[in-house]
């Protein structure tokens, strides 16, 4: 756990005083921001921003290109939460 702390904190750059970084939206840098680029908007694998909420979870489970991320429904809920996921 330390060491995933460790590495959130060294590469993960620091959203500065003007605002505080949500759960979902560290979690989804963490796990998601590779593909998706940091605003889930602008990376290789494709927009994530208001998408339905099922299709995002279907993905995560492994879907086509998309390989299995494994979350906690809590941590999924909070990305979700943070992309604005539509329900």
């Amino acid at each position: 756990m330390s060491r995933v702390l460790f590495l959130a904190l060294v590469l993960i750059p620091s959203p500065g005083p003007a605002g505080e970084v949500s759960d979902g939206q560290l979690l989804f840098r963490l796990r998601c921001s590779l593909c998706h680029g940091e605003t889930a908007d602008d990376g290789s694998a494709g927009d994530l921003r208001g998408l339905p909420s099922a299709v995002i979870r279907r993905a995560v489970r492994g879907f086509e290109a998309m390989p299995k991320i494994p979350l906690a429904e809590n941590e999924l809920a909070a990305i979700l939460d943070w992309l604005g996921a539509a329900e």
